[in-house]
């Protein structure tokens, strides 16, 4: 099964949008139509961020999500830059 989608509940929007953006290349998605308090992001492999708020945020221990990185030194200086 290949992951086209994530939805995650954040606290700011807009400081969640510029994280994800630096530090994994997100970008706004040009055809998400996202609502009030949503914004989509999309990278160049065509997976999608729906961020929201609505004012509380309550992630069940161990959420989490992974991307594929060509080796350890590139985890690792991700990790570093993070």
């Amino acid at each position: 099964m290949h992951r086209l989608h994530i939805c995650l509940p954040v606290r700011g929007v807009l400081r969640s949008q510029d994280f994800y953006a630096r530090y994994f290349g997100f970008g706004p998605d040009p055809v998400a139509r996202p609502e009030q308090g949503e914004v989509a992001l999309r990278n160049v492999d065509g997976f999608a961020f729906t961020l929201h708020t609505d004012g509380v945020v309550t992630l069940p221990d161990g959420v989490h999500f992974g991307f594929r990185a060509e080796d350890a030194e590139t985890v690792r200086a991700s990790l570093a830059r993070v």
